[in-house]
């Protein structure tokens, strides 16, 4: 039987050299029929060995390269999460956002108010910041006046950008291979937020008109729609208040040491609840024995035999927990160190203050920067809630 499988696919393979070598010898020019037909022939290859028979490493031999414009930072924080892509955003470091708007996926007419007007603080802290670095940036250091001015920019954007709402709009290139694409295309299909779903059908769209026989049949994933619904409904009910401030000393990076597999992948399975800090996660353990809650039945009982099992299964003999601001996560997510399980973002964990604005002269900036922070963070726990 394998004799005669390999016969037929040498005579095919022998076919398909022949044809196009007639095509070539007909028009040396390489005409649009050629291409036409030269590509269905591709097209019909890729499909056959690497859709229908599974030959998923032909797949990393191409490559797709997509631009990103209008979305909102948010959203390029769920398209970033993948370890084989190269991505490449707008710097919030390094660039001003003052003229951009705020994403139309954005919440209701409260909160857009309310990151509306944390735009106009940013814009405010920025300036002011500017004009506070180049007092105490000394101009002499520098080898022209506008290595000091750009210096003093790129410092103020730094400390601005905590105001920034994630709902800005931003912009990013995305590089990978299509074995990637595919099951980067599948989870982001298979995401709760409309922005989400909305870019997945745009992009897979764009990549069907480059390789049509590779990403047609990409869909969204009922296990990944579904991971950690059950889990997060069940652990609600353990803590009535669950928007409680964390301390600010409580920031940082901790080493957990797991010795058991299983006890770290279900610390995994949780944190990325976005309900619990490790603290909290070991005290509501006795409940879990007490009414025999197998989380990871209630985490994987939608999973497949064909679904690769997620990112929160991957463990290690060094664990942390690093619990730091959203701008810090840009920095850290962008390496794509080790793997990240990333919780689910919150404001009960209270908000960092830039270290510039405890200098007394910037005490009025301070009190409006404290003040939109404490609302957008009441906002968010009623979303929460």
């Amino acid at each position: 039987r394998f004799l005669q499988v390999f016969k037929d696919i040498s005579s095919e393979i022998q076919s398909d050299y022949e044809d196009t070598l007639q095509l070539l010898v007909a028009d040396l020019t390489i005409s649009s029929e050629f291409l036409t037909k030269a590509l269905a022939k591709a097209s019909n290859f890729m499909s056959k060995w690497a859709v229908n028979y599974g030959h998923n490493s032909l797949k990393d031999s191409c490559f797709n390269m997509i631009a990103i414009e209008g979305v909102s930072i948010r959203a390029s924080k769920i398209l970033e999460d993948s370890k084989l892509g190269a991505f490449q955003e707008k710097s919030t470091r390094y660039m001003d956002f003052s003229g951009d708007s705020i994403s139309e996926y954005a919440v209701n007419v409260e909160g857009k108010e309310l990151l509306n007007e944390a735009m106009n603080v940013y814009s405010n802290t920025k300036n002011a910041l500017i004009e506070y670095y180049k007092t105490i940036i000394n101009k002499d250091d520098f080898k022209t006046e506008n290595a000091w001015i750009r210096t003093c920019n790129a410092k103020a954007f730094d400390d601005a950008r905590y105001l920034l709402p994630t709902s800005i709009k931003t912009s990013l290139g995305v590089t990978m291979t299509t074995r990637e694409t595919e099951r980067w295309l599948s989870k982001l299909l298979s995401n709760s937020l409309p922005e989400i779903k909305d870019l997945a059908s745009s992009i897979k769209e764009e990549c069907i008109k480059i390789t049509p026989s590779l990403i047609k049949h990409v869909t969204a994933n009922k296990f990944l729609n579904n991971i950690n619904s059950k889990l997060y409904e069940k652990f609600t009910e353990f803590d009535s208040n669950i928007s409680t401030v964390v301390d600010q000393e409580a920031y940082g990076a901790k080493l957990i040491d797991y010795s058991n597999v299983e006890d770290s992948v279900r610390f995994n399975i949780v944190t990325s609840l976005g309900l619990f800090d490790q603290d909290h996660i070991l005290s509501i353990a006795k409940e879990i024995s007490n009414q025999k809650l197998d989380v990871f039945e209630l985490a994987f009982s939608e999973r497949g035999p064909h679904d690769d099992f997620p990112s929160e299964c991957a463990t290690g003999y060094l664990h942390f927990e690093i619990i730091c601001d959203i701008g810090a996560f840009r920095d850290i997510q962008r390496h794509r160190v080790g793997t990240q399980i990333i919780e689910k973002w919150n404001s009960f964990r209270g908000y960092s203050i830039p270290d510039s604005l405890s200098d007394e002269g910037l005490a009025a900036l301070r009190s409006q920067y404290v003040d939109i922070m404490d609302r957008i963070s009441e906002f968010n726990k009623k979303l929460v809630n």
